[in-house]
């Protein structure tokens, strides 16, 4: 989920995203497909059939002004989208793996997030 902290206008199809899973790199680009969530689930949305292996696209959850849909700028810090990435199947993820995503915006700071899955235990759950 991406929201600005103050109010400015930032571009969101200048955003460079590279993945790293410790063993391959990928470059993601803005595919131009950003969707308002609508009545659509965020994982059952049409715009993940727009994706590739190397883009990635927007769900806006709060975009009063169109700015995200229709002019590709975040320009409100009410403004709400999640990146959509559809990640290729040599970059799933299981027990004790961790992924690098780093966020390359055109002017502004780099902003890395680091995932890991975790070794958590479960319990069967038994209904009487």
């Amino acid at each position: 989920m991406i929201s600005p902290l103050v109010s400015q206008q930032i571009s969101i199809s200048d955003l460079t995203i590279k993945i790293d899973n410790g063993e391959d790199i990928r470059i993601l680009t803005y595919n131009g497909s950003a969707e308002e969530i609508g009545s659509n689930s965020l994982f059952k949305h049409y715009i993940w059939d727009e994706l590739t292996d190397n883009t990635y696209g927007y769900i806006t959850t709060h975009d009063k002004d169109n700015s995200i849909t229709v002019f590709d700028t975040i320009n409100s810090n009410t403004d709400m989208a999640y990146i959509v990435i559809e990640l290729p199947s040599s970059f799933s993820m299981k027990k004790g793996d961790d992924m690098t995503v780093t966020l390359f915006p055109e002017t502004g700071i780099q902003k890395t997030v680091f995932l890991e899955v975790l070794d958590l235990p479960i319990n069967k759950v038994i209904s009487l």
